[in-house]
């Protein structure tokens, strides 16, 4: 928000420099993003916090400066200084459901000069950024940004019948608004209506069928209040913001409608000509009463801050933000109608510390520690695997929960997934029901500015609709992508392009890190996004999916090369991960080593061979490693063959192995590779 200084100056006497009450400003909470020299006038753009919409005016940021500086006002113009009829005017206004507008007040301006506005107003409102009409308009944009409340213009002739009616739209009905736009109504949409036809979009936007022009003569000044919630979903429907619905949205302060009324009344007549005709129509003044109490005392006060205050300091503190205190050791504090966002003792805390100055809080170096705390079970597991991926080269990230229907109907099931009412935009309309597209995405921006061999890994949460019972599950994923080449020196050579085998062992590391067994790669049950890959089971419960991606996904995300990518249900492999370690002694022998180079045929996996030499290998059977795989072509039967190469690793605990012994069970071990799956030694 623009605000400039002259104008506050109008409100508070500001006896420092313009730098000075930027940093004041910043260090009270209210941003100061930058200054812009204009004439002889400064431009604060400023940066407010959705929580305070009472700064979103002129006087607003004024009243702060007033509470830093312990000044007094110059002037008030929420003070109404004037007797004003409530007997109502020619239009007669209804409300349909006082849910939707809490309040509502108006009054009648007749014999009007429609003209430009004077150049002290027009320049007011160019340096915050908004652009002058007539003088009508101007008007109510001025009081807009000075006092924070939105009001709106209507040519009272243009009203049929005489009468408003704040009603929901009909499914049929369309109004075109101020900005030359048909927009399509229905029964979500709050309107302002004559006996005929919508005239506004209430709290958003007029329509052009009621609008100022140079033949306009008598006006209806509207003054309102809506629901925040309903303004809000109207303004996300339409996908148009205006200065009123971003106030609207975040609570406008009921009891300005009468102030901001009347100074629109008191502009118009010395700037337009016109009179007040009959009195001011007010529909449930009886809110304006309504004001809300916070209770605290002085010691808990300190004790929350640390501070050493006394009951002056704070009184002072608050009662120079406009708030009304009372009582004596139990201090009762009315929270003015305008700050919305005071609701408990906390936010009372935060006023008061605001104005004393954080840097005015004493430092206690001393911590004492009533009690320490543990974190739950599942997030040091967490760590645990997230601390591995980090350990082995991949980087961390964390992906935005929204993703399109192009990439569900691309990487999930569109039937389970969870469609967002409103969305921010085209691009994110459902719930992630899978953590890949938002890496996918990061792998693509980073591809795009130069960076090479990527390895990144998320972990978080995915939704997923139960089709049986509709209702919404949240499991918790990991998943991983991996594109470029890799520096690793094993059975396939050094500097290579990342393969398959590279993440299917970086998997593997994490199950071995997790010490979680029973672990097996099966061929995929679905492979509509892979070229090649696995199912992962866990004592014959699937927990994953590993492989490459085919080329339909790759062209959805713009990414060339080969794109490596696992999945794991996290939440199901941390219940097989027990942080309790099992610790044992070094071992005291030496291991004999014993290495075998096998024929394969072609449809049997290394899992198949290792978990058989496992299961001849006896106890004293410590590692199997693969380290080269050979393919060539047999001369005499021209058939292609396979050859695997294993190290094993044999130990005893209890005494040094010899040669004989292990000759044997190498026997063996042949002799069930031979039996069960058709592998031969190398060479016979």
């Amino acid at each position: 928000m623009k605000v400039n200084l002259n104008w506050l100056k109008d409100f508070v006497n500001i006896d420092i420099s313009v730098d000075e009450l930027a940093k004041r400003l910043t260090d009270q909470g209210v941003s100061v993003e930058n200054i812009e020299n204009v004439g002889d006038d400064y431009v604060f753009d400023l940066e407010i916090t959705p929580n305070r919409p009472d700064l979103l005016s002129v006087f607003g940021i004024a009243r702060e400066i007033k509470a830093m500086l312990k000044k007094k006002f110059n002037k008030n113009p929420f003070r109404i200084n004037e007797n004003f009829p409530t007997t109502g005017n020619d239009i007669q206004v209804t409300i349909e459901a006082e849910s939707d507008c809490p309040r509502y007040t108006g009054c009648y301006i007749e014999n009007v000069k429609v003209d430009s506005s004077p150049e002290w107003l027009t320049r007011r409102l160019e340096l915050t950024g908004i652009r002058p009409l007539n003088n009508i308009v101007d008007i109510t944009n001025y009081v807009l940004l000075e006092m924070g409340h939105p009001l709106h213009a209507f040519d009272a002739e243009k009203i049929e019948g005489n009468r408003i009616k704040v009603r929901r739209a009909t499914s049929n009905e369309s109004i075109v608004t101020l900005d030359e736009v048909e927009r399509k109504l229905d029964s979500n949409f709050l309107v302002i209506a004559d006996e005929k036809k919508p005239v506004a979009i209430a709290g958003i936007m007029g329509g052009e069928n009621s609008c100022i022009d140079e033949g306009t003569k008598n006006i209806f000044i509207e003054s309102a209040y809506f629901d925040p919630t309903l303004i809000r979903k109207e303004s996300k429907k339409l996908k148009l913001s205006t200065e009123s619905s971003y106030r609207f949205e975040r609570k406008a302060d009921i009891t300005a409608l009468i102030p901001a009324l009347l100074r629109v009344k008191k502009l118009v007549e010395s700037i337009c000509g016109g009179k007040m005709k009959g009195g001011i129509t007010d529909i449930n003044d009886e809110e304006v009463h309504k004001h809300q109490k916070v209770y605290f005392t002085i010691d808990w006060l300190n004790n929350f801050l640390g501070s050493e205050l006394s009951k002056k300091e704070a009184i002072e503190s608050l009662s120079n933000l406009d708030f009304k205190l009372s009582g004596d050791s139990n201090i009762a504090v009315e929270v003015p109608p305008f700050r919305r966002d005071i609701e408990n003792k906390e936010d009372i805390a935060e006023e008061v510390v605001r104005m004393v100055g954080f840097n005015n809080i004493p430092f206690n170096k001393t911590i004492n520690f009533s009690q320490v705390a543990f974190l739950p079970e599942n997030t040091n597991k967490i760590e645990r695997v997230k601390d591995y991926f980090v350990s082995i080269g991949f980087s961390e990230t964390i992906n935005i929960s929204f993703v399109s229907e192009e990439e569900i109907r691309y990487l999930g099931d569109i039937e389970k997934s969870i469609a967002i009412r409103n969305p921010i935009t085209a691009n994110f309309t459902h719930l992630r029901p899978t953590l890949i597209p938002g890496l996918m995405k990061t792998l693509k921006r980073n591809i795009s500015v130069g960076l090479k061999d990527i390895q990144i890994f998320e972990v978080g949460n995915v939704f997923i609709k139960d089709k049986q019972t509709n209702r919404v599950n949240e499991p918790l994923e990991l998943a991983a992508v991996a594109n470029g080449r890799i520096k690793s020196n094993d059975w396939r050579g050094e500097n290579r392009n990342i393969d398959y085998y590279d993440l299917k062992g970086t998997i593997e590391g994490l199950f071995d890190t997790l010490r979680i067994n029973n672990v097996i790669f099966e061929k995929p049950t679905s492979n509509e996004i892979i070229e090649i890959g696995a199912d992962i089971y866990i004592n014959k419960k699937k927990v994953g999916t590993i492989g490459k991606l085919n080329s339909k996904i790759k062209e959805l995300f713009d990414i060339s090369g080969e794109v490596l990518f696992a999945e794991l249900a996290l939440s199901t492999i941390l219940d097989h991960f027990d942080l309790n370690y099992h610790l044992q002694p070094l071992p005291k022998y030496p291991a004999l080593l014993r290495d075998l180079c096998l024929l394969v045929p072609e449809n049997v996996t290394n899992k198949q061979i290792e978990d058989t030499i496992k299961e001849t290998g006896s106890d004293i059977l410590e590692d199997i490693q693969l380290f080269d795989v050979y393919t060539y072509t047999d001369k005499k039967s021209n058939k292609e063959l396979r050859s695997l190469t294993y190290s094993i690793t044999f130990r005893s605990n209890t005494s040094t192995l010899n040669g004989k012994l292990i000759d044997n069970i190498i026997s063996d071990i042949l002799a069930n590779l031979q039996k069960t799956l058709g592998v031969q030694l190398r060479g016979k």
